[in-house]
């Protein structure tokens, strides 16, 4: 369970990597190997998996909760048996109404057919980030020349940021750092200090 969620976020991003670790066998004979990540109650279908396989970048949505896969690169060795394994960066998007009351619960699921000599999974790097809308992060004011500063370990970074991008805190940071994305999301993490320059 994750608590202290703040309520005015405009979505929470859960994220973590996956480790398809030996003979994985997506939907032959010996399959399908499938993993879930559920959100309370809703069960979130992440995909099959092979280790024989690049499956590359996914994503899809349910009940209003949106989720992307990336592997990290090709099957290689990473460890255990004789068969390629691959690691996977899982990205699940949820809207408001799943942590309405500060709050929300996280189950991850794998779905295999062999013993775990055969195959089995790894989860690592659990990061939680809110995302908010910058204006009202930012003072609410309608302009395209807004700027958000973070001072870390490592120095100060900025971020342009446009009316329609999204401020996001993470919860668990070792050091500032800032992302830009398709939909032009900047992250700014929960221990930095944060402050607003204006031109």
């Amino acid at each position: 369970e994750y608590s202290g969620i703040p309520t005015s976020a405009s979505k929470v991003r859960f994220q973590i990597d996956f480790f398809e670790i030996d003979s994985w066998n997506a939907d032959n004979r010996y399959g399908p190997d499938c993993i879930y990540i559920w959100i309370d109650d809703t069960r979130v279908f992440i995909g099959i998996f092979s280790w024989a396989r690049d499956e590359g970048q996914r994503s899809g949505s349910k009940s209003g909760i949106r989720w992307e896969s990336e592997s990290q690169g090709p099957p290689t060795q990473i460890g255990f048996g004789r068969i390629k394994d691959q690691k996977h960066t899982i990205k699940v998007y949820i809207p408001p109404n799943y942590y309405s009351d500060g709050k929300f619960v996280v189950k991850l699921e794998t779905q295999v057919t062999g013993s775990i000599n055969d195959e089995s999974s790894g989860w690592d790097n659990v990061r939680v980030a809110y995302l908010y809308h910058c204006r009202r992060m930012l003072g609410g004011k309608d302009t395209r020349n807004e700027y958000a500063h973070s001072q870390g370990v490592d120095g100060l970074i900025s971020a342009e940021l446009s009316d329609d991008s999204e401020t996001v805190e993470e919860n668990e940071a070792n050091a500032v750092e800032t992302y830009v994305e398709e939909d032009a999301e900047t992250y700014v993490e929960e221990d930095a200090e944060t402050y607003v320059e204006e031109d």
